[in-house]
């Protein structure tokens, strides 16, 4: 526990020194995710549940802007500590543990993740006033929005073990934000796809209905806990895988 303290204060410091381009960052990205993905299908796309197409957008945005910070925060921790630098085995020559070391790393994207969904949230009220929503669906928001944080990150650390150099991340981070926007339904309805890609949406992609839980919170206030409880069944299993393939091709050190 002391170690994982150390870490994420550690962590807190690098994060202080660059507050500012952090903060813009966080404001800018659900910003021009509204004015580029929502503004242009405004008025020309309507979802067959009936709702207003801001309906469907909103909880893409929320959908997409957290879950991108998910996937970009271990993935520059790992490229910083372990591929530009011998950070990872100093710390090891300090005993710190690798799960430690994989737990900091969860954290410290479960923290800014959670920052960027609630400045997303707070920026799209803002922009959207005629769009309705309720503290309860936003409190449900705040609790759906953990699975896929969770998931996603273990995702990108496990990634990290094997993109190891600058044009890797970039090209990795581009497709992650390309899948998020349109491979799961985020921001165009999926009954606008082909018959083909939604039985492969709904039978094999768990994003998709990580994604359709926020659209479910809007048109019921409830959440649908077997998702949940299948995405943290994944992520357990993908946490263990990640400890050891770090272990392996570093724990030696």
């Amino acid at each position: 526990m002391k170690s994982l303290l150390i870490l994420l204060k550690r962590e807190f410091l690098i994060l202080s020194k660059n507050i500012n381009s952090l903060i813009i960052f966080l404001f800018i990205f659900p910003i021009i995710l509204y004015l580029f993905l929502v503004t242009p299908f405004y008025d020309i796309l309507r979802s067959t549940s009936g709702m207003h197409y801001i309906y469907h957008a909103f909880p893409g945005i929320l959908f997409l802007s957290t879950s991108f910070v998910s996937f970009l925060v271990p993935m520059n921790i790992i490229n910083r500590d372990i591929h530009q630098s011998d950070y990872f085995f100093y710390l090891r020559s300090l005993n710190i543990t690798i799960f430690s070391y994989i737990s900091y790393v969860l954290l410290a994207s479960f923290f800014i993740s959670y920052l960027q969904f609630f400045i997303s949230i707070t920026l799209l009220i803002r922009l959207s006033p005629n769009f309705l929503i309720s503290w309860k669906q936003i409190f449900l928001f705040s609790i759906a929005i953990m699975p896929s944080v969770v998931f996603v990150s273990l995702i990108s650390l496990l990634l990290s073990n094997f993109i190891k150099s600058n044009f890797s991340m970039i090209v990795s981070l581009i497709f992650t934000f390309l899948f998020l926007s349109f491979g799961v339904g985020s921001f165009i309805p999926i009954e606008y796809f082909s018959d083909r890609f939604i039985y492969a949406s709904k039978n094999y992609n768990i994003f998709y209905y990580l994604n359709d839980i926020f659209v479910k919170i809007l048109q019921t206030e409830n959440i649908n806990i077997g998702i949940p409880i299948t995405t943290f069944v994944l992520s357990i299993m993908i946490f263990i895988l990640n400890y050891f393939i770090i272990k392996k091709n570093k724990g030696k050190y």
